[in-house]
């Protein structure tokens, strides 16, 4: 079993943060983490049907390339 977790390109947007936007700018590692954080999640709301959508492309497309790096 591989387990894998989805991190944001850049950890903090130094500009924003500076600019007094401190939820700002670490919004986009919470959105990134938030694929890989919580399994299965509720798909009652737009919002759950998102992240189920997110997450099946994120962990699809993670095995695809694992499975090529290996041939």
């Amino acid at each position: 079993m591989r387990l894998w977790r989805a991190r944001a390109l850049e950890e903090l947007h130094l500009e924003r943060f500076n600019a007094g936007d401190h939820l700002g700018a670490v919004a986009e590692v919470a959105r990134a983490e938030s694929i890989s954080r919580v399994l299965y999640p509720a798909d009652s709301t737009e919002a759950g049907q998102e992240l189920r959508l997110r997450q099946e492309y994120f962990f699809v497309s993670r095995r695809c390339r694992t499975c090529c790096a290996a041939t």
